[in-house]
């Protein structure tokens, strides 16, 4: 079997009490995603979904087990290993209007990733900029908006796009779609499918809804009391 693309090996995490004493969070996590698989994590708040998500992602440490990415341990990535690794790991975060400056641009949110990674000319970003908003469904006559200008659909697609834009391997969402009507959630459930399905990319998506997972993932994951409790195929797939 080729190597994953990531790989969670007996991860496990716990907090700090008030007053004392560790909160167990996550309890000897193995998974493996690989590319072209859409994974949906669900289960219930305070399950240890985004906890996982953020481990996934290299913002946390785990207590205990390690994260591979193709193999590479996240805790030796060196500098250059961590910028390539921020390329190729991206997420979109729940109520993604939060975590964007307001005062800059759509097209400059969209462009900033490029230039934080020094990808291309002017020229070539500015034609990403306008392809990235064209494939998630944005007028490209939004460019010159601010985020609070924009619909809640609008503002996810805004976030999609910043996150899509460095052509990222792997792609996490969470709870990224909680908030929108069920005509945008399922127009941006094709849409992430269809990335998976047309470009191979891998997609995580946490979410406590099984129905919206059923629109978007081919498999499932469960999660609860920081245990995967299971996970295989999805019975209906998009």
């Amino acid at each position: 079997m080729p190597e994953a693309l990531l790989r969670l090996e007996g991860v496990g995490q716990a907090y700090p009490r008030t007053g004392g004493g560790q909160r167990l969070v996550l309890a000897g996590v193995d998974w493996r995603i690989d590319i072209g698989q859409s994974w949906g994590l669900m289960g219930p708040s305070g399950a240890g979904k985004s906890t996982l998500a953020r481990i996934c992602l290299g913002l946390e440490r785990p207590r205990a087990g390690r994260v591979l990415f193709q193999g590479r341990d996240l805790a030796a990535l060196d500098r250059s290993g961590w910028r390539d690794f921020r390329r190729r790991v991206q997420i979109v975060w729940q109520e993604p209007l939060l975590h964007l400056n307001p005062f800059m641009r759509v097209a400059e949110l969209v462009e900033e990733p490029l230039l934080a990674l020094g990808v291309g000319d002017v020229a070539w970003r500015r034609k990403r900029v306008v392809e990235m908003l064209v494939r998630v469904g944005l007028d490209p006559e939004l460019a010159s908006r601010r985020p609070h200008q924009l619909s809640g659909g609008q503002g996810q697609r805004l976030a999609l796009a910043r996150a899509l834009v460095c052509g990222p391997d792997l792609l996490v969402c969470d709870e990224a779609l909680n908030g929108l009507d069920t005509i945008s959630q399922a127009q941006i459930a094709r849409l992430l499918q269809g990335l998976v399905d047309q470009q191979g990319m891998a997609l995580l998506f946490i979410a406590h809804d099984r129905v919206l997972l059923e629109r978007i993932c081919r498999q499932v994951a469960a999660i609860k009391d920081g245990r995967i409790a299971f996970n295989g195929a999805m019975a209906h797939p998009v």
